[in-house]
């Protein structure tokens, strides 16, 4: 079982529905697809980002902690 979304378009096929998207061209089933290649793409994004983003607060929180404890308060 996957743990995760792999990204399944080449960043150039990425682009490509990003612009007909955007622009309202292609016929609906162009369309449709064109909304399952961005679909894909930003799961496939939001893993790592938000581990990431996990990351960032964990530390930022211990840091925080660590200089209130020496007398350091953050505004």
């Amino acid at each position: 079982m996957k743990k995760w979304v792999v990204p399944e378009n080449s960043n150039k096929r990425v682009q490509r529905a990003s612009r007909m998207i955007g622009k309202g061209t292609g016929t609906p089933e162009e369309i449709r697809e064109a909304r399952d290649v961005l679909s894909n793409y930003r799961l496939a994004q939001a893993f790592p980002l938000n581990a990431v983003t996990v990351t960032v607060h964990a530390t930022s929180a211990r840091l925080g902690d660590r200089r209130r404890d020496h007398g350091f308060v953050l505004g």
